[in-house]
């Protein structure tokens, strides 16, 4: 079997240029093989709205994501979604000393305006 460079990589796909210790970043993880892996999209037809049904699987990775902070208190996750194959993050990482709970007033909007409301599409 021949490996198509092309499209097939085991190098790093970061910016030689960046260090990332800080930034604010938007990640896409997706299950080999897109497996849904994390559940199912459902249709409510009394709301006519789809909503995300969650495996075991799925449901741990949608609490523990906001569990991130607890170690890594320089990193802060406002928003996410979990999909059947993949998931959706913008991480916002800050190592100079700051947390990212200091920047987050009373109403739940932060300091650089993503409201904590967002954080769950269930």
């Amino acid at each position: 079997m021949t490996v198509n460079d092309n499209l097939h990589h085991n190098g790093s796909i970061r910016a030689d240029w960046w260090n990332y210790n800080e930034g604010i970043y938007f990640i896409t993880i997706t299950v080999k093989n897109r497996i849904h892996a994390f559940g199912e999209i459902h249709h409510n037809s009394q709301t006519g709205q789809n909503y995300m049904n969650f495996s075991k699987l799925g449901q741990f990775v949608n609490d523990e994501i906001p569990r991130i902070m607890e170690h890594y208190p320089y990193a802060n996750i406002p928003i996410w979604t979990v999909m059947p194959d993949h998931i959706h993050l913008i991480i916002m990482i800050d190592v100079h000393g700051k947390t990212w709970n200091d920047g987050m007033s009373n109403d739940g909007i932060s300091n650089d305006g993503i409201s904590n409301k967002c954080r769950r599409v269930s």
